[in-house]
């Protein structure tokens, strides 16, 4: 196993990219998705099909993770979100509803005409108020091929 730690802090501060490609700006959903897995696979022995690639991450980075498995189904089979939630919540995401819409991993689910061949596995915390009903939610919306873990 290769486990990649990924840091998102493109803007600096408190601000948030939100896990997605921003028009004319920062293409973070692209980086992690594509960049980063070539990088890995350039340089260790590393499986190259999206089979052997799973991606996790909690709250906001279990978010991510369902929304770049769903969006990227060639790159991971794969993702676990602990304590996420399915939509964006990223100020500079949620100014413009199109591409709030676009990375909102429960509604391109419940959406698709044709789900992707992924495994999602979804847990939240009753502690953390919001992430069970959404972790129920996601894995409610899969249909065939899409999967639960």
């Amino acid at each position: 196993m290769i486990l990649v730690s990924a840091t998102l802090n493109m803007f600096g501060g408190g601000n948030d990219s939100g896990c997605a490609n921003l028009p004319g700006s920062y293409q973070t959903a692209t980086w992690l998705a594509k960049d980063v897995p070539t990088l890995i696979k350039s340089n260790f022995r590393a499986a190259t099909t999206a089979a052997h690639w799973a991606i996790m991450g909690y709250s906001a980075g279990g978010y991510c993770s369902a929304n770049l498995t769903v969006q990227y189904p060639t790159t991971f089979h794969a993702a676990v979100t602990m304590s996420g939630y399915n939509a964006p919540d990223a100020a500079i995401v949620l100014k413009d509803p199109a591409l709030a819409a676009a990375n909102n991993p429960y509604l391109l689910l419940k959406q698709a005409k044709q789900q992707p061949d992924v495994v999602l596995l979804a847990a939240g915390s009753l502690q953390d108020p919001g992430t069970v009903p959404d972790a129920r939610a996601l894995v409610g919306a899969l249909r065939h091929p899409a999967r639960a873990g």
